[in-house]
């Protein structure tokens, strides 16, 4: 990304595939240009092709049932505090 180079790994195989990931969340909000290079191997082939680019949001974790209840029974609290001290 951009001018570094971003470590990746093998997250998935499949007979015809191998699917890999890497983590860009350090550029996250920014616009960033995506280079990708090979090393020449000297025996062998070195023939390999991008399918497909994707990006999947960090997921935020939902707040539980408790907390929830929580949060509502403060507010309802303090609401009832300020009504009778105002």
């Amino acid at each position: 990304m951009g001018t570094q180079i971003v470590p990746f790994a093998a997250i998935g195989s499949e007979p015809n595939y191998t699917l890999y990931g890497a983590n860009i969340s350090a550029w996250a909000d920014d616009t960033e240009q995506i280079t990708f290079s090979a090393q020449a191997v000297v025996l062998g082939l070195n023939n390999w092709t991008i399918d497909e680019i994707s990006f999947s949001p960090t997921a935020l974790p939902e707040p539980s049932i408790v907390a929830l209840t929580a949060m509502g029974g403060l507010l309802f609290g303090a609401r009832k505090w300020l009504a009778r001290c105002g």
